[in-house]
């Protein structure tokens, strides 16, 4: 390995490692708050986000193929659930009634269990990944994951419940006072973010192998960890009156 690509795999598996830390200390600050609806659920979801990047960090920096693979499946720890975590909070968040029922939740979490079990079990199938196969890049030896028929599904559930939890904030913006509004429009451009950064990965704009996602989250977690201080996103909860 040349010096240059050593530099770049450090830089960029520093950034993954930092990105891991603040969503970590997103969820502790959330934490704290528990009685405020959303919070547990905000928690979760940065501790997935946390999962994500690190795994992401190790697959860097590590060379062998099998342990990278291996990797990659426990990744999924953290990427599979962050779809539904996203419409929990943004539902609690705005209060609405659906998240105490029971079959609904579970129905939810449908997906992201079959997602696991399938990433797990890939080598059994193929029916999550197609083929991983090595490529060269300017960065060094990346493996490329094509996705298999599941693996579609699964994205296009994710895009579908980040949508509906982004239009649940959105419309929520037209009724929560503008304390909220401020608190509401951070955590819609924290969501934004990394779902751009997929759909440049997943477009493969990039060199093959290189995923900006994990990467783009650290620039989610910065917009949530500065609404949980600044304007104090889960400090306030509504009142309800007539």
């Amino acid at each position: 390995m040349s010096f240059l690509v050593f530099l770049q795999t450090s830089i960029h598996a520093a950034v993954l490692f930092g990105s891991a830390v603040l969503s970590v200390w997103a969820a502790v600050l959330a934490r704290s708050r528990r009685g405020v609806p959303g919070s547990p659920a905000f928690s979760w979801m940065m501790l997935a986000v946390a999962l994500w990047s690190f795994t992401s960090a190790m697959h860097t920096l590590i060379d062998d193929r099998e342990i990278r693979i291996v990797i990659a499946k426990f990744q999924y720890l953290g990427v599979a659930p962050i779809g539904a975590l996203w419409l929990m909070f943004t539902s609690q968040y705005s209060r609405m009634a659906w998240p105490g029922d029971r079959l609904l939740r579970v129905a939810i979490w449908a997906v992201p269990v079959i997602t696991l079990l399938l990433a797990f079990t890939n080598e059994d199938h193929y029916f999550y990944w197609s083929s991983i196969r090595e490529v060269e890049t300017a960065g060094g030896t990346r493996l490329e994951y094509r996705g298999g028929p599941w693996y579609w599904v699964h994205v296009g559930y994710s895009y579908f419940l980040i949508l509906i939890g982004t239009l649940t904030l959105v419309r929520g913006l037209r009724r929560f006072p503008p304390p909220y509004r401020r608190q509401t429009a951070l955590v819609i451009i924290g969501a934004i973010v990394p779902w751009v950064g997929n759909l440049v990965y997943l477009a493969r704009v990039l060199p093959a192998g290189i995923d900006p996602t994990p990467l783009a989250f650290t620039v989610s977690g910065a917009c949530l960890t500065y609404g949980i201080y600044r304007y104090r996103l889960f400090g306030l909860v509504l009142v309800p009156r007539h």
